[in-house]
């Protein structure tokens, strides 16, 4: 596990976005057993400190552009949407673990505290406000997709937030 650490620490500023993304894949594959999903909860780890340390730092995380649940690989519909563990791996991520400072204080403030009330809001107010934009209004399935997840995270909130 130390080599992992060592290979992370050194990852680019640019690549932490996609690193987090493969695991949170294989995190919810299931072709991975228990030992190797262990490996990539390290992996996540070490990249929360990689984060962390790049934040503090000032440095730009190369991908600003983007929100929050697409730096973690957030997406929907029928073109590059994932899956629906693996969006549900996103959300859980997002309430319980550090946001990347990459984009203005206030934006980063909207989201709250870590595994707080107020993430958990934010969380679903990001989907509220893709389910009701008139910009995906012929978007169906992606619709479809956000109202899932809404309707999942309203029952499954009080377990993440205590687990």
């Amino acid at each position: 596990m130390a080599d992992w650490e060592k290979v992370i620490k050194s990852i680019d500023p640019d690549k932490v976005s996609s690193w987090y993304i493969t695991c949170l894949d294989r995190l919810s594959s299931s072709k991975y057993s228990e030992k190797d999903k262990d490996t990539i909860r390290f992996q996540m780890k070490c990249l929360d400190q990689r984060m962390n340390a790049i934040s503090d730092s000032g440095i730009s995380l190369g991908r600003a552009e983007i929100g929050v649940m697409r730096f973690f690989g957030y997406r929907v519909g029928e073109i590059n949407g994932k899956k629906e563990n693996f969006r549900r791996q996103v959300i859980i991520r997002v309430i319980k673990g550090d946001i990347p400072s990459f984009a203005n204080k206030k934006y980063i403030a909207w989201w709250g505290d870590t595994c707080s009330a107020r993430r958990v809001q934010a969380v679903k107010d990001f989907l509220r406000d893709k389910i009701f934009s008139p910009q995906h209004k012929n978007h169906e399935r992606a619709i479809q997709e956000w109202q899932d997840d809404l309707e999942w995270l309203k029952k499954e909130s009080d377990n993440i937030l205590s687990s």
